[in-house]
């Protein structure tokens, strides 16, 4: 799901970087003739990695595969929101966003972010261009399939006797009242539903789609992401 490439500029420096013996972004992938680059790629496994407060270390080729298929997806839905001319994210919902992730991090002092980016080979500036494109991503899939998500008073009983109920019982906590939790319940199963009906959208929308993978799964990390 990225970054503008400016093509010609890369042809018109190839000779140059060859020449050099420096390493040319390469393309890994192409969604309806946009590029993803390799350096795409390298940037959303640090991102998701710095993200998820894991190392980048040990990434099996599966995860860096999985990876790619969802720079795939996000770009594919990208172009349906440029399609569909969506306002971008106002930047002070990204810096909320930034906020909210420097404190999950635990890296609220510039300092500690500072060293937490650095860790992971990131400006602060990418991550904000990761969380705005996320943002923005959410938001389309929210106004697109949130309208058809309705969930009834009876799949809200069901969810709270058959799972919930049992489940606090189980592990010895109190069970709160159904009338305290059926909203929290009603928006994790319309969470639930928006699941399935992205799968399903994705699947379409690849279908639709001229996707060409250029790259074989590297085996480790190191030869997508670098070491941390």
């Amino acid at each position: 799901m990225r970054r503008a490439v400016k093509i010609c500029f890369l042809v018109m420096l190839a000779t140059q970087l060859a020449m050099a013996g420096e390493v040319i972004d390469r393309v890994v992938a192409t969604v309806n003739g946009r590029p993803i680059l390799q350096s795409d790629w390298d940037q959303a496994l640090r991102c998701e990695a710095l993200l998820d407060g894991r190392s980048l270390q040990g990434t099996s080729a599966e995860e860096l595969r999985a990876a790619l298929d969802r720079l795939v997806d996000q770009e594919l839905l990208r172009q349906q929101a440029h399609a569909n001319e969506m306002p971008r994210i106002p930047a002070e919902d990204v810096q909320k966003r930034v906020s909210e992730v420097r404190q999950q991090l635990g890296a609220t002092a510039d300092q500690a972010w500072d060293t937490l980016l650095a860790r992971y080979g990131l400006s602060a500036a990418e991550v904000q261009r990761n969380l705005s494109h996320q943002l923005s991503v959410l938001r389309l899939i929210d106004e697109r399939l949130r309208p058809s998500v309705h969930i009834d008073a009876a799949s809200i009983a069901a969810y709270y006797h058959d799972k919930l109920e049992p489940e606090l019982r189980k592990q010895g906590q109190p069970v709160a009242p159904m009338a305290e939790v059926s909203t929290k319940i009603e928006e994790l199963l319309a969470q639930q539903r928006m699941d399935d009906l992205l799968a399903a959208w994705l699947k379409d929308l690849r279908q639709q789609a001229e996707v060409k993978v250029e790259v074989e799964t590297p085996t480790t990390v190191s030869a997508v992401a670098g070491s941390q």
